[in-house]
Parts: structure tokens; sequence; C-alpha cells
């Protein structure tokens, strides 16, 4: 697994989600779920573990802030 920034829109808040890692060799959109709102909660971008898998993301757990 790798490091990705998942980012959320503002308006409207079911918007997919944007995902990518530090480099932009993957970057997808995702669907928002009720998955992704728990891992959001009140934030616009969290960074996670996660590992492409054709068309979308397997997510693994949370990580610190990355700053990119």
């Amino acid at each position: 697994m790798e490091v990705f920034k998942l980012q959320r829109a503002l308006f409207p808040p079911d918007a997919d989600v944007l995902a990518y890692d530090k480099w932009r060799r993957h970057q997808v959109t995702l669907p928002m779920s009720d998955e992704l709102r728990r891992l959001f909660g009140d934030r616009v971008k969290v960074y996670c573990e996660a590992e492409p898998n054709g068309q979308g993301l397997t997510i693994g757990k949370r990580v610190a802030d990355r700053g990119w």
C-alpha cells in the first residue's frame, strides 16, 4: 500500500472524491460513500494508505497529514 491524498468537494457535499498519490501516478475519482464520510469526518482532505485496484482504490487506515 502507498499513501494517497483524498479530497472532497465543499459543494455539493455528495460530489465525487478525488484521490491521488504524491506523484500523481495514480489518480482516481471515487463516489462519496458512508465509509468515506466516516473517514473524512468534518475534514476536506485526508491522507490514507490505499492500493489501486482496477478502476478504484482499496482504502486502508488513515495516516498523518503529509502536507502535499
